[in-house]
């Protein structure tokens, strides 16, 4: 753990994040940043180089003044997860419903790509993006989590236009329907939904392919 690079993911204190996580910390002997509101819930052992940061991160400021250990000096991959999900037609949609969902869903996203953006290294640093299935189609009882979907898959290829002449990698995953612990109690066959495993064996994969290819979208769909 010596050599400075570090991964950063966000959300990571339960759901997709939380597996993602523990993958990395399994797979990879590079630092590890963990951010969330609070770590409550977070069943993981502290080790040697996981670095846990309670941040809010739809509260601008607290992105922008959490500190980075001073032992990560090399971004190697930027996992933005963070997301929120209400079930509602747009015509029932409150506004501070639709502010919450954009700021976690988008506006966290900008300003975590801007703020580490100091750590990302040409030819070595990966982003990956959170989007989902509802980035591609409507739907008809989360239409502003669409929406906002929908905006997270045009700042992916957007960034990935930026950044492309310096060799830093952008890319968006699209899941559907993941199981985690908010489907328990709900009757739905884990079966039924895609293992959120695969989505972080998925990143740690293209964290290893070369830098001479990009993986621009990985749509992802339960059988």
């Amino acid at each position: 753990m010596s050599t400075g690079d570090f991964c950063l993911i966000s959300g990571a204190s339960k759901g997709i994040g939380s597996v993602i996580a523990e993958y990395l910390q399994s797979k990879s002997e590079d630092e590890l940043i963990l951010l969330a509101r609070n770590f409550s819930d977070s069943k993981k052992k502290s080790k040697k180089g996981v670095h846990e940061i309670s941040v809010d991160l739809t509260n601008e400021s607290e992105i922008f003044d959490f500190k980075i250990p001073a032992s990560c000096k090399d971004l190697k991959a930027l996992v933005l997860n963070a997301g929120t999900f209400y079930t509602k037609g747009i015509l029932d949609s409150g506004e501070k419903e639709i502010q919450k969902q954009f700021e976690l869903n988008v506006f966290s996203y900008v300003n975590m790509i801007q703020k580490m953006h100091p750590y990302f290294v040409d030819g070595k640093t990966h982003i990956f993006i959170m989007a989902s299935s509802a980035s591609y189609s409507g739907i008809a009882n989360a239409g502003m989590y669409s929406a906002s979907k929908h905006a997270v898959l045009g700042l992916a290829r957007s960034l990935r236009e930026e950044l492309s002449a310096r060799k830093i990698k952008v890319t968006a995953l699209a899941p559907g329907s993941t199981w985690s612990s908010s489907w328990e109690g709900s009757g739905v066959d884990p079966n039924t939904l895609i293992d959120p495993k695969d989505i972080a064996h998925i990143i740690y994969s293209l964290m290893n392919t070369s830098f001479r290819t990009n993986v621009d979208e990985v749509i992802l769909n339960p059988l």
